[in-house]
């Protein structure tokens, strides 16, 4: 995906009949040869392992980071295998508990372990260790390991969800599941089209579309802000993953498969 502006523009689309480690492999030594220069400063991915593992040895000096909103939907759903969707659903505090645990990636890396043990002092506190203590054994075991690829502090991109979108907009104009591969060409033919009328309208200094809801301005506020506090050590860690972590709750409602209620970086970024 290439960023003009504030608009994603796709620069290659790949069909695939595996997810190996060894397949994504091959997909990016290709690109590599396809164009020997490049050297990427960040690349934004899910969490899937055999992407990752595939892109540090294509790509060994470039940052690899995880996306906010994934991360959010992976601890939704693992609260929901550990049966406390309907708990948080009822109990706002319960709620508020997991959602924290949704803001960590939005800590510096060398302060996620901090923070998040800082909301399990408070979990303890109130007397709801022993509910929860599964699903904070989970992120210790999962993504304590991870933290250096789960931070997006630094980065002015929190998510890859500008490539999700790309995608729902590419099966708008496929009007079926699995579709043969005429009917795929004919879809991207249509969206390559859309694409390349986009870039005439920027060219002109035009809008295309919208650049981005009132919630997610407000958000990259928010985090600016307490941000600034957490630097200057006038809030801890764990207090800023309780005012940061808004910005993460539409994924883990999705993740919990509850309604969506309040500002998230849901189609943000």
């Amino acid at each position: 995906m290439y960023a003009l502006f504030t608009q994603v523009i796709a620069l290659m689309r790949v069909i695939m009949r595996s997810r190996s480690e060894q397949a994504y492999l091959e997909l990016f030594s290709f690109i590599k040869q396809l164009a020997p220069n490049l050297q990427p400063v960040r690349i934004h991915c899910d969490f899937e392992r055999a992407t990752i593992n595939a892109l540090r040895r294509t790509f060994p000096s470039s940052d690899i980071v995880g996306c906010l909103w994934h991360f959010g939907v992976c601890v939704g759903r693992n609260a929901v295998k550990k049966q406390l969707s309907q708990l948080a659903s009822d109990n706002d505090l319960i709620h508020t508990f997991i959602r924290c645990i949704c803001g960590a990636p939005l800590l510096p890396a060398t302060l996620i372990e901090e923070g998040v043990e800082e909301i399990w002092t408070e979990v303890v506190a109130s007397g709801w260790g022993e509910t929860l203590e599964p699903l904070f054994s989970y992120f210790r075991r999962e993504w304590l390991p991870r933290i250096q690829e789960l931070s997006v502090f630094s980065h002015p991109e929190r998510t890859n969800n500008c490539s999700e979108s790309d995608n729902r907009c590419l099966a708008n104009f496929i009007p079926q599941n699995h579709p043969n591969v005429w009917t795929l060409i004919a879809g991207m033919v249509q969206l390559e089209h859309i694409s390349w009328s986009d870039k005439l309208t920027l060219q002109r200094g035009k809008d295309v579309q919208f650049v981005g809801r009132w919630k997610t301005v407000a958000n990259d506020k928010r985090k600016v802000r307490l941000s600034e506090l957490l630097n200057h050590d006038q809030i801890t860690p764990g207090r800023f993953l309780h005012e940061a972590s808004w910005v993460n709750q539409g994924a883990l409602n999705h993740g919990m498969k509850l309604d969506t209620k309040n500002d998230s970086d849901s189609d943000s970024d």
